[in-house]
């Protein structure tokens, strides 16, 4: 018998196996492939949306920025409607919605984008971007110059806590005695270093990558670090050159036509008015922390006061030059007429202030009160080193009633105030031939046409002495000084401050 051995047929059976394998490897290779693609495609079109509601929210903030006044609230603007954005195959609606907080203008800027021109509905809904904006006002500053005197040497140890802004370039006296910017510095003024500075300041890496090329100079004394690393130590934030100017408002002063109409404003009596000098005499107007206020002055060869109850919401505008102090309980504003001064002869400051200078309450105020005090002067702001009162010719040897006083140490002079002097060279004004026996803390901010020197030629022994500037947090949100104005860039447009962004991906 013939044997027939079994055939094995497991060759065959391994390369069936490993064809079904590959077709099955290809299979599940395609569906990764056509899911990448897919997902690459809708990653694509994902980044096409949001790079035209991107450009639609910004070009609705700039078309804001034109709408001059800032629209009135509780109003729906539609600026854009079916806009295309080349390159994204996305057609944009923006809506503007206006509304008020406290009494500051805001708005919320809405970008839709769609990948039809006109048919609105979930089909064609690719992505929605959204920005709260809102006026910015002068509280947003704790520092603005307009301009300096032509023969100043530049800034000597002064330190600014808030925001600064220049519409000019800033000059730094010296590397040995540098001054402090806290937070965000921009200039408006383009002009590359200059004296020491023949070369470039250059770029800072590691630092907010600021770039001191433009709008800064180191004046006097080349620095021990290089100029980099120099600047770098004083502008403890970011530094922005080639801002947008901003202007002035000096409309507030056309006191004939403007603030002397407004309901809330109460003309002081006039009053014997010598002059600023520390000698001269002056009207008074002092704030108690009960909300009055007193004001004294001369007239018909005799002294009189004259007593307001509430001083909340009530805009004081005096004829003459006037010394303002006390404790101030509410919201007010002083305006003097135009080549008048406010002359501030004593401690100012609000009810709750702690003269502790806490960093975080505040630098001293409390965040929670609702409190302010604008000074819109029509000349300067002056601080004298001393006051004679006049009545009864009382001396007051030195100014600055917390801390030594006793005329060989040092006091401590307090003033919680956002102050707007901003007449051609409208300033701070020193006393520079006297020494001053006391430190000013200024917590609030301070507006100025023209930066005076606090120090002649920055000889500490005459002039003032030392000078901290804290901005007042609370006036970078609701709370301004009753009566101030808000801001304009130069050529007109708005300046708006955008926040809150958000994105959606669905209708």
């Amino acid at each position: 018998m013939k044997v027939i051995k079994k055939v094995k047929g497991s060759a065959l059976v391994g390369t069936v196996a490993i064809a079904a394998f590959l077709l099955i490897t290809a299979a599940g290779f395609m569906r990764v492939v056509t899911n990448e693609s897919i997902y690459e495609a809708l990653a694509l079109n994902n980044d096409h949306a949001f790079a035209a509601a991107e450009s639609g929210a910004l070009l609705g903030a700039r078309w804001l920025r034109h709408q001059v006044p800032f629209p009135a609230p509780d109003q729906t603007l539609n600026p854009f409607t079916g806009l295309y954005v080349e390159n994204t195959g996305c057609y944009v609606d923006v809506t503007i919605y206006t509304y008020l907080i406290g009494l500051q203008p805001n708005a919320r800027i809405i970008s839709e984008a769609y990948n039809h021109p006109s048919e609105r509905s979930e089909n064609t809904f690719q992505k929605r971007i959204i920005y709260n904006a809102r006026q910015i006002s002068f509280g947003d500053f704790g520092t603005f110059f307009n301009h300096s005197t032509p023969t100043w040497g530049g800034f000597y140890r002064r330190t600014f806590n808030g925001r600064f802004h220049m519409n000019e370039r800033i000059i730094i006296h010296s590397w040995a005695n540098k001054c402090t910017f806290s937070e965000k510095a921009t200039i408006a003024n383009d002009i590359k270093a200059a004296r020491w500075y023949t070369q470039k300041h250059g770029f800072s890496e590691f630092h907010h990558g600021n770039i001191y090329d433009y709008g800064v100079s180191l004046n006097n004394s080349r620095p021990a670090p290089d100029p980099v690393t120099a600047l770098d130590q004083m502008f403890l934030a970011q530094y922005i050159p080639n801002h947008d100017k901003i202007y002035l408002p000096q409309e507030i002063l056309d006191l004939n036509t403007g603030l002397p109409a407004h309901p809330d404003a109460v003309t002081l009596p006039a009053s014997t008015d010598e002059g600023i000098r520390y000698s001269h005499y002056r009207p008074t107007l002092v704030f108690d922390e009960n909300g009055s206020a007193d004001y004294t002055y001369h007239s018909g060869g005799a002294y009189h006061t004259e007593h307001y109850d509430n001083v909340d919401e009530v805009i004081f505008y005096s004829k003459n030059n006037v010394n303002v102090h006390g404790i101030v309980n509410g919201n007010t504003t002083i305006v003097t007429n135009i080549g008048k001064s406010i002359v501030i002869v004593d401690d100012l400051y609000y009810k709750g202030y702690n003269h502790n200078m806490i960093k975080e309450d505040n630098w001293g105020i409390n965040p929670e009160s609702q409190s302010v005090l604008g000074l819109v002067t029509g000349k300067d702001v002056c601080f004298p080193h001393a006051w004679i009162e006049k009545i009864g010719d009382p001396l007051k040897t030195v100014i600055g009633s917390y801390g030594p006083v006793d005329g060989n140490s040092i006091g401590q002079l307090h003033v919680n105030a956002s102050i707007l002097a901003i007449t051609d060279d409208g300033t701070e004004n020193w006393d520079h031939s006297n020494k001053y026996y006391y430190d000013l803390f200024l917590t609030g901010n301070h507006i100025l046409d023209l930066w005076y020197p606090p120090s002649a030629g920055e000889n500490m022994n005459r002039g003032a002495r030392n000078i901290t500037f804290n901005h007042d947090q609370r006036l970078l949100s609701t709370l301004q000084p009753h009566g101030f104005p808000y801001l304009y860039t130069q050529d007109g447009l708005l300046l708006i401050a955008l926040s809150g962004w958000s994105e959606q991906n669905n209708m």
